[in-house]
């Protein structure tokens, strides 16, 4: 409950118009850059139908090249995308699951060990068992980790 007098609302309510006002002011003076954008995404739809291709779902983050849903790549747990050629491998990952400063971060306000879960509900253990699963069925550690996007 607000224990404002009357004078006080009276001051609040116009210190919230003004602000209302000004906030109204630049949503104004910003209309013709919003409709612009949406023009600009009519684009964007049109060229990507002249393709005949889906709307991308990334960019690699080492040569920007446009990914497509379906293309082989690989999705950091994070998010960050990289293409095919770009991606990193088994031994990227074991190297960047074993360094001390990964080590750091696991730990830094959280609960430390390999059964920490990353960003995907993914432990450490599990991501470098995976790793190990894959060299002994015969693959490499220069083996890039792609899959479908």
């Amino acid at each position: 409950m607000t224990n404002l007098s009357e004078e006080q609302r009276e001051k609040l309510g116009h210190e919230l118009a003004a602000i209302g006002k000004a906030a109204a002011g630049i949503r104004e003076t910003m209309r013709p850059y919003f409709i612009a954008l949406e023009g600009l995404g009519e684009a964007n739809s049109l060229v990507l139908e002249r393709y005949g291709v889906e709307e991308p779902v990334g960019e690699c983050i080492a040569c920007d090249r446009i990914l497509f849903a379906g293309e082989d790549g690989h999705r950091c747990a994070d998010g960050e995308l990289f293409c095919a050629e770009h991606a990193p491998t088994f031994g990227d990952a074991k190297k960047a699951l074993t360094a001390p400063e990964f080590e750091l971060e696991l730990n830094s306000g959280r609960e430390p060990g390999l059964d920490t879960e990353d960003e995907t509900g993914i432990t450490l253990r599990e991501r470098l068992a995976a790793i190990e699963s894959h060299v002994a069925g015969g693959g490499s550690l220069d083996d890039k980790i792609i899959h479908p996007l």
